[in-house]
């Protein structure tokens, strides 16, 4: 669904399909370019009209003036114009030398392609991470959920205690107020619990692109060994894998020096006085009517055929060629800065998940070994409460820190996915 629907996803995949029609065009400048135009015209009065002669004036014209006197009446010697004229031009513009430029082109539009190509696919990894780390996060949220609503019971609880202490005067009212206090910043936690999930769930349906999806509607994983699989790896040996030449990103800023290198190319020959050759060859056709209608059209000189080569070259224009040349350069090293600063950006990230990975295992054995100690104190509380040495409330605190300390694991578990799913992307693992 995120494939088919993310926007984000959907717009690299445009610009695959718009680099690559760019690149067709550039390899399209080889070809001759072949056009056609065609007119046709009707004259009410033609430009040339019937040609009319007296038959006395044509014998006398041939030297027959002796028979001109019986001769009488008139002659067409010619219809005069037609009403239409058809006009028509076939022309073909081949290049002939460009020096190189043409090709030039064409490997700058492949650089341009590739680059995004590199950058879909960068994108729908990244999309892949944020989609795995919200579903985790879903998960855990979701059992911390039960969790907070237990340690609202057990709280009110307290509170409850609290207050039948302080009216026996058993205890002092402070100690009634601290637990109302304790009760209240349980539920801005479970405030904030509602308010994360909310955020996350919309996250998650823009991710795949349908607002209609629900908890329910999703199979939540269950292994969680892939938290621990970077456990034994070695920061250096991340750092080269995230800034080797598998690395998308980077690949695709490279693709871009090579793009701006093609540009400079291109510029420094289109520099003053350096002429482009092409061949040109135009058909022309002109008569009152069409080719195969008009009779004898083929014995009529109504078409000639040119052949010529020409050359153009830009002598001066302002100096706007040169500052192509330096806006070439400019771009090559912008991208070059643009390259180190991945670079860097990639491995400042990497240390980071890294060690926050680190972090977060140990919180989450520091945790687990913490639940183990106070659910044996909880045991011998209950004990002690069997003979009469420890009290209700004793047992309800207890049962409440036992709850802080789970979701506080659960709370590393969610930063931990976050770590080795991004360290995932930055790596170029495959992200499951």
């Amino acid at each position: 669904m995120m494939r088919r629907n993310n926007p984000d996803i959907r717009s690299a995949e445009e610009a695959v399909v718009q680099a690559g029609l760019d690149l067709k065009d550039s390899k399209a400048s080889f070809s001759p370019t072949i056009s056609i135009s065609g007119s046709m015209t009707y004259m009410s009065e033609p430009l040339v009209g019937p040609v009319i002669m007296e038959s006395s004036d044509i014998l006398s014209q041939m030297g027959l003036g002796s028979y001109s006197d019986m001769a009488s009446g008139y002659v067409t010697l010619y219809d005069g114009m037609e009403n239409t004229m058809y006009m028509g031009t076939l022309s073909l513009t081949q290049p002939l030398i460009t020096w190189g430029k043409l090709g030039k082109a064409v490997d700058l539009y492949k650089n341009i392609l590739t680059a995004q190509s590199l950058r879909k696919d960068d994108t729908v990894a990244q999309n892949k991470a944020e989609l795995r780390i919200r579903v985790w996060s879903m998960k855990y949220l979701e059992e911390m959920e039960g969790l907070v609503d237990e340690a609202m019971a057990l709280s009110k609880e307290l509170v409850d205690m609290a207050k039948s202490s302080y009216e026996n005067g058993m205890i002092l009212r402070q100690d009634w107020l601290e637990a109302e206090i304790s009760s209240l910043e349980v539920e801005v936690k479970k405030a904030e619990l509602d308010d994360n999930y909310s955020s996350l769930m919309e996250g998650l349906r823009s991710l795949i692109g349908d607002y209609s999806v629900s908890y329910s509607d999703f199979i939540l994983p269950e292994d969680e060994s892939f938290l621990y699989k970077y456990r034994e790896s070695n920061l250096d040996d991340l750092i080269l894998a995230a800034t080797g030449e598998d690395s998308n990103n980077l690949k695709a800023i490279k693709n871009l020096i090579g793009a701006y290198t093609n540009q400079k190319t291109i510029a420094d020959r289109s520099l003053y006085g350096i002429p482009d050759f092409a061949l040109q060859a135009q058909l022309t056709y002109s008569s009152s009517r069409l080719p195969l209608i008009e009779t004898g059209w083929k014995q009529n000189d109504n078409n000639s055929l040119n052949l010529s080569i020409g050359f153009k070259t830009t002598l001066w224009d302002g100096g706007k060629a040169i500052n192509d040349v330096k806006r070439a350069q400019s771009n090559i090293r912008s991208a070059e800065s643009q390259y180190d600063s991945a670079l860097s950006q990639i491995r400042v990230a990497v240390t980071s998940n890294y060690n926050g990975m680190m972090k977060n295992i140990a919180n989450i054995q520091y945790q687990s070994e913490k639940i183990q100690n106070l659910e044996m104190e909880l045991e011998n509380i209950r004990i002690g409460l069997s003979y009469g040495q420890n009290s209700v409330s004793d047992e309800k605190q207890k049962m409440l820190e036992i709850v802080e300390a789970k979701s506080n694991l659960l709370a590393s578990k969610i930063a931990l996915v976050q770590n080795v799913y991004t360290l995932d992307y930055l790596v170029g693992a495959e992200i499951l």
